[in-house]
């Protein structure tokens, strides 16, 4: 008896020393990754990050719209310009969220230059406002400083578009001209999700390795021009929307959409061949832990953690103002490591070359 119980325990010890032993190998089982191609990861990328943003743009822009006329029809009511403003808002995060990481009609309708001329100029505001620009036909004669979500901004604070009936027309107007702009980006979005990319290999292929370019762009936005050039120059003023006191939103919505292309599990569970469109975005650390490259994929989610750690401080508690000039140089310095992790460690496992685009900064 005694040695059946000795060799029980010692088989017993040995399933146990078996099941550790291969327990690494189960957890990589769990958490493994699809092989994604270009067509699958471009796919994903329009069908679940692109085109739900677009649509996001499009429905505050058109109640963007809305409330501008209404605001028209009851200038002296305090609400309608406080309502205005919120929508402006809306409208302007949804815009910034999607402008992230320019890619497909963003780019080729140089949808920046209609909606996002920045910084506002008001002289050619004031001009625009006196020229009495009738319709969007009469609009298209007016330069893109006085025009888009900034000339807006101006309008709205400290609030000459309440105060002047022929300001508040002209703002009416460009809220129209920021929702048919909105409404051809939907469009456009709606049509390049729709397509079967998996029979289109090599425009995936360019469309992929654009993807990730435009992200390096969106980082460098962010790092120089919303960020370390106004910083650098010690001009408050040049920062993005601080007539409105958005000026944190504006970073969070555009941090939000980089940070969400970035890092995240695979979208399923993990078994069996990737979908032609995966039910999700596929995140530049999935498709690489997808290709074998977990070391590399390691790396930059460290890198994207660290830059989203020293990014939280600039907005935390804030709804209005800046942070300290302390808190904006590390995170300058983090997004900047990030951009050289990028460069060194995804691109070449990508084998994607990086060039420059209308979104990187100066």
């Amino acid at each position: 008896m005694a040695a059946a119980s000795l060799r029980r325990h010692v088989l017993l010890a040995l399933a146990a020393l078996a099941l550790g032993l291969n327990a690494p190998a189960l957890r990589a089982q769990v958490v493994a990754v699809p092989y994604y191609d270009a067509p699958a990861y471009t796919a994903a990328l329009l069908a679940h990050g692109e085109l739900p943003r677009a649509l996001a743009l499009q429905r505050e822009s058109a109640a963007l719209q809305q409330a501008l006329q209404r605001l028209c029809e009851q200038r002296t009511d305090k609400t309608a310009l406080a309502a205005a403003r919120e929508q402006w808002r809306a409208a302007t995060s949804a815009w910034d969220a999607l402008y992230a990481v320019a890619v497909g009609p963003t780019v080729e309708q140089r949808s920046a230059r209609s909606i996002d001329f920045w910084p506002a100029r008001p002289q050619s505001i004031r001009r625009a406002i006196d020229s009495a620009p009738g319709d969007l036909q009469a609009l298209e004669r007016i330069g893109a400083p006085a025009k888009g979500l900034p000339a807006l901004e101006w309008l709205l604070w400290p609030g000459e578009a309440a105060r002047s009936e022929a300001a508040c027309r002209y703002a009416a107007l460009l809220a129209s001209d920021v929702a048919r702009e909105a409404d051809a980006l939907a469009h456009g979005f709606s049509q390049q999700a729709g397509r079967d990319w998996k029979e289109e290999g090599e425009a995936a292929s360019a469309f992929a390795s654009e993807a990730i370019n435009q992200w390096l762009g969106g980082l460098e936005q962010l790092r120089w021009r919303m960020l370390g050039k106004p910083l650098a120059a010690g001009r408050r003023d040049e920062f993005p929307r601080v007539a409105s006191g958005s000026t944190t939103e504006t970073w969070r919505a555009h941090w939000g959409t980089l940070s969400s292309l970035a890092v995240g599990p695979a979208p399923n569970d993990g078994f069996g061949p990737a979908p032609a469109v995966p039910p999700g975005v596929v995140t530049i650390e999935a498709y690489l832990r997808g290709r074998g490259n977990n070391p590399q994929a390691d790396t930059w989610k460290r890198a994207v953690l660290r830059a989203d750690r020293a990014l939280q401080p600039l907005w935390r508690g804030k709804s209005q103002g800046l942070p300290g000039n302390a808190a904006m140089k590390s995170a300058v310095q983090a997004l900047d490591a990030l951009k050289r992790t990028l460069q060194a460690e995804v691109a070449p496992t990508l084998e994607v070359t990086l060039g420059f685009s209308d979104a990187d900064g100066d």
